[in-house]
């Protein structure tokens, strides 16, 4: 192997391990699915890096756990800073105004959008994962953010109020989530804004996942 450094040989071994990695992280969400499926809550972080994992094989998820913690230690120096400020007004403006979290609105659909550790490089994403930001900042740091899975838009909520991670975090009242979700096309209902289970939240991983 030393000699065949770099050589057409070496690269093509590497795509074979890598292949093969990439299976057995397959094999790993599955799994962790299949615990899932008859479970009323799970991580949800373990599950967004695992189905991250299923197409970034070779990345070492650990450093974006650190990252994460590292997150929201700013935020606990932000409301320190603030003096006692809204939690989730220090979780927003780190996340917004000092990381530069976005959404993707020009690319909206692009995959990148959907595997948490490339939110977290790329500092962009769809509502569900720049949510799910807020909800494990929120549990890092004994806040209670909670998903709200409304028809065509994820947001979260807080002590009965709701926030557009999207959006800048920007706060939504009842009456505002409602004209949201019927302008999208939508009936709404006051459930809607219900806290969303885990597995609302992750949806739109295939059905055969669950399976």
């Amino acid at each position: 192997l030393k000699e065949a450094h770099g050589s057409p040989a070496e690269r093509h071994l590497a795509e074979v391990l890598d292949r093969l990695k990439q299976g057995h992280c397959h094999a790993d969400f599955l799994q962790f699915c299949a615990r899932a499926a008859v479970a009323k809550n799970f991580d949800l972080e373990e599950a967004g890096f695992l189905l991250a994992s299923t197409e970034y094989p070779s990345t070492d998820m650990v450093r974006y756990h650190a990252i994460l913690d590292e997150m929201a230690e700013e935020v606990r120096m932000q409301r320190g800073h603030e003096g006692s400020p809204s939690e989730i007004r220090a979780l927003s403006y780190v996340l917004h105004e000092k990381r530069r979290f976005r959404g993707n609105r020009e690319r909206y659909y692009e995959a990148e959008n959907t595997y948490l550790n490339r939110v977290l490089e790329r500092r962009m994403g769809i509502p569900i994962t720049l949510s799910l930001l807020y909800i494990l900042l929120g549990k890092r740091l004994g806040i209670d953010i909670c998903g709200v899975a409304l028809p065509g838009h994820f947001i979260v909520g807080w002590q009965g109020q709701f926030f557009d991670p999207f959006n800048q975090g920007r706060l939504l009242s009842a009456e505002a989530c409602k004209q949201m979700v019927e302008s999208l096309g939508h009936e709404f209902r006051p459930e809607q804004l219900s806290p969303a289970t885990s597995r609302q939240v992750f949806k739109d991983v295939p059905k055969d996942f669950w399976a």
